[in-house]
């Protein structure tokens, strides 16, 4: 026999076939420093699935099986919220004097708190040791420009410097990585941000990558980091 319990004519639970359905706006503990447990059943054993203490904060005691993490859902600072590895088509490149933008890459934001973390790894050739700089800019449009913010500037990079260089076919040949961290301001999730590499000869004939064939190697991953 079906039914149901009323408070001031407001229907607070039914029942059907043995079924019951409670309506709450609002379920709270009977005592004000108590925590709300709420529970399964087991061989007619309670088993604790939510704890709610007095503060609100909510602890799931087993293991959470289905749902999606909502957009505002923030992750302890540190957490990589999303690793991003674009599709790399970047054919060889005879470098300028100037600062070109020769490789873009783009990154659609899932938080509002959040840094990107640049890991970018190529490899060039020099046939007179005379070196390059590299530098990466952002923007929150493309084609990303020399105006735009800079998150990496290596101005002049040559073959006494830090970086491995080794000679082979009567040139001088690099493979290294840039990491940079870019610390985003005033940006919110769902907003794409778009990265330029620039590159720019000191002299000579440098090439970035080195080589389209075989030899060439030009890869970026992007990782947002929750502050």
């Amino acid at each position: 026999m079906a039914g149901e319990i009323q408070l001031n004519s407001t229907t607070i639970a039914t029942e059907s076939s043995g079924s019951i359905t409670a309506q709450l706006d609002t379920i709270r503990p009977n005592t004000t420093n108590g925590s709300l447990v709420l529970q399964g059943d087991s061989s007619d054993s309670g088993v604790t699935g939510l704890t709610i203490d007095n503060s609100g904060n909510a602890t799931f005691a087993q293991t959470i099986s289905g749902g999606t993490i909502g957009s505002s859902v923030v992750f302890p600072a540190g957490s990589i919220i999303q690793v991003v590895r674009p599709a790399v088509s970047v054919e060889q490149n005879a470098l300028s004097p100037s600062y070109v933008n020769y490789y873009e890459v783009s990154i659609i934001l899932k938080s509002s708190n959040s840094d990107v973390f640049i890991l970018h790894t190529f490899n060039a050739a020099d046939d007179s040791a005379s070196g390059f700089g590299q530098k990466i800019y952002r923007s929150s449009t493309s084609p990303v420009t020399t105006s735009d913010t800079v998150v990496f500037n290596y101005g002049a990079v040559d073959a006494a410097g830090p970086l491995s260089w080794y000679s082979a076919s009567g040139q001088l040949f690099l493979t290294t990585t840039t990491q940079a961290v870019d610390s985003i301001t005033s940006q919110s999730a769902g907003d794409t941000l778009y990265y330029g590499f620039f590159y720019a000869k000191r002299g000579g004939t440098v090439t970035v990558p080195a080589s389209n064939t075989t030899n060439g190697f030009f890869a970026t991953t992007l990782f947002e980091i929750q502050k």
